[in-house]
C-alpha cells in the first residue's frame, strides 16, 4: 500500500463504510486511502443530536519530491512516458461542516486542489473529493443518506504499462461517485432491523481503460443488537452486482457483470476511554458472468481495527483486512487484497505532535478467462512514513513529512522503490 503522509492530502473515503459493513468486502469504491465518514445511520440516535456543531474551512499548500513518482522500474520508464522523479505544488481548499436539526443531521466534508508537476506537466490534474450527508429520526426507525464525488489523476502504480506508441498510458482521470442509504427500525437499546442500499459509478478518461469502466447496485439488510454494556453487533448480507458496461468481447474483453454476495457479522465497542475495537468477520461469494468467466472466490473476509490510548501522549491505531475489491486500473475482474497497516501517534507538547505509521500489502488479481492483457498477477507493497507537525498558533500550521515505498511483483515491469518528502502549510479560514 503506498502510503503518502506528505501533509494530510488523503482522499476521503466514500460511502457508509462504517454502518454498511462494505468496507470489510472492498465493494465501496474508494477514492483513496484514509477517509472520513459520514455519520452512519446506526448512530444518528441519541449521538447525532448531541454532536458538536462545527464549520471548519482550510487552505493548504502541499509540496512533495518523489525519487520515483513513475511507480515503475527503470525497464519500464519508457512505456510510462514521464521522468522518473518530479516535484510536485498541489494548492486546496477543504471543508468540514456538522449541522443538527432536532434529531436529524446534515454533513460536508471534502477537498477541493488541483496538481502541479514541474516535470511532468502530463499528469497536473485537479484533485477533488466530496462527501455530503444527511440523516433523521422518526419514532422508532431511521433514515441516512451519503452521496460522494472524487475526480483525480490515477495512481500510476495502479495502471498497466502499455506499449510504446500507444496514447500516454500514464494519463488518465479517473472518476467515482456513489449514492448510498441506510435505515433501521427499533429501539435505541436492544434490536434493530437494518436495510442497505446503494449505487456506485466508475470511469476512466483513457480510453483504453475503458474496459474497467462500471457501475453497480448494492442491496441488503439484517439486524443490529445495540447494548451499551457489550456493544454494537450487526449481522447481514449483501449482494452487489457489477456491470463492466463498455465489455463488449470485440474492442474491450473480460467478464461484463460480477456479482457478490456477502455475509457479514460483526462488533464494535469502546472499552473505556482508552481501548476501541471494531471487528467484522464476512464469507464472501464473488462469480463473474459471461466473457468467459474467471476464478470464483469463495472465502473468509476480516476487517479488524483496534484504537489504545497508551497515555495522554501516545496513542496506537492497528488495522488488519483481507478484501475482494473491483479495480479501475487493471482489466480485472476483481483483486484479492491483505492490509495490515500499524500507526503510531506522539504529541510532543501541545503544538507539536510526530506520526509514524507501516503498511503491509498483498494483492492478487483475477482475470477473465478472455482477457488478453495480464500484465500482473500479483504485487507486494511495503511503505513506512512520518510526518511531524507544527501548530505556530490557532489559525496557521506545517509538517515535515518523509516516505519509502518498496514494491515486489510476479511482473519487473512494477517493481520498484520510492522515496518522498515534502512541507504542507496550512491555515484556516474559518
Amino acid at each position: 500500500m503506498d502510503v503518502r503522509v506528505w501533509g494530510g492530502m488523503s482522499m476521503i473515503r466514500q460511502g457508509f463504510c462504517e454502518l454498511s459493513g462494505l468496507a470489510v468486502v472492498g465493494l465501496l469504491f474508494s477514492a483513496g486511502t484514509a477517509g472520513a465518514q459520514v455519520t452512519p445511520l446506526a448512530n444518528v440516535a441519541p449521538s447525532a443530536a448531541t454532536a458538536e456543531r462545527r464549520t471548519t474551512v482550510t487552505a493548504s499548500v502541499t509540496t512533495l519530491y518523489d525519487t520515483n513518482i513513475a511507480q515503475a522500474s527503470d525497464i519500464a520508464l519508457a512505456r510510462r512516458g514521464i521522468e522518473k522523479s518530479d516535484f510536485r505544488v498541489t494548492p486546496a481548499v477543504s471543508a468540514d461542516v456538522y449541522r443538527t436539526i432536532g434529531s436529524s443531521f446534515v454533513s460536508f466534508e471534502g477537498m477541493a486542489g488541483y496538481d502541479f508537476n514541474a516535470r511532468n506537466s502530463q499528469l497536473n490534474r485537479e484533485r477533488i473529493d466530496l462527501t455530503a450527508g444527511a440523516g433523521a429520526q422518526l419514532g422508532f426507525c431511521g433514515a441516512a443518506l451519503s452521496a460522494s464525488y472524487s475526480r483525480r489523476q490515477s495512481d500510476l502504480g495502479d495502471l498497466n504499462i502499455l506499449a510504446p506508441g500507444a496514447d500516454n498510458p500514464s494519463r488518465n482521470t479517473e472518476t467515482t461517485a456513489s449514492v448510498n442509504g441506510t435505515a433501521t427500525c427499533g429501539a435505541a437499546v436492544g434490536f434493530r432491523a437494518l436495510v442497505i442500499g446503494g449505487y456506485s459509478d466508475a470511469r476512466n478518461s483513457a480510453v483504453q481503460r475503458a474496459a474497467s469502466n462500471n457501475n453497480a447496485v448494492t442491496y441488503g439488510g439484517g439486524v443490529e443488537y445495540v447494548q451499551p454494556a457489550i456493544g454494537r453487533v450487526r449481522l447481514y448480507g449483501v449482494e452487489r452486482r457489477i456491470n463492466f458496461f463498455d465489455r463488449d468481447g470485440v474492442t474491450f474483453l473480460g467478464a461484463p457483470e460480477v456479482r457478490s454476495r456477502v455475509g457479514t457479522l460483526s462488533f464494535s465497542r469502546d472499552i473505556g476511554a482508552r481501548l476501541s475495537t471494531s471487528i467484522a468477520l464476512s464469507y464472501a461469494d464473488v462469480r463473474s458472468r459471461g466473457g468467459g468467466g474467471s476464478q470464483s472466490f469463495n472465502g473468509v473476509l476480516w476487517d479488524v481495527a483496534a484504537g489504545l490510548r497508551a497515555s495522554s501522549r501516545l496513542r496506537f491505531d492497528l488495522g488488519l483486512s483481507r478484501s475482494v475489491d473491483p479495480s479501475q486500473g487493471f482489466n480485472v475482474d476483481y483483486v484479492e487484497a491483505q492490509n495490515y497497516n500499524l500507526k503510531t501517534t506522539y504529541v510532543v507538547n501541545s503544538r507539536a505532535s510526530l506520526v509514524v505509521d507501516a503498511a503491509h500489502r498483498v494483492q492478487n488479481y483475477r482475470y477473465s478467462a478472455t482477457a488478453a492483457l495480464r500484465q500482473i498477477q500479483d504485487r507486494t507493497s511495503n511503505a513506512v512514513g512520518a510526518s511531524l507537525k507544527f501548530a505556530a498558533s490557532d489559525r496557521f500550521s506545517f509538517s515535515f513529512d518523509v516516505g519509502y515505498t518498496k514494491v515486489d511483483s510476479d511482473n519487473p515491469l512494477f517493481e520498484y522503490d520510492s522515496l518522498r518528502g515534502g512541507i504542507t502549510l496550512s491555515a484556516s479560514l474559518r
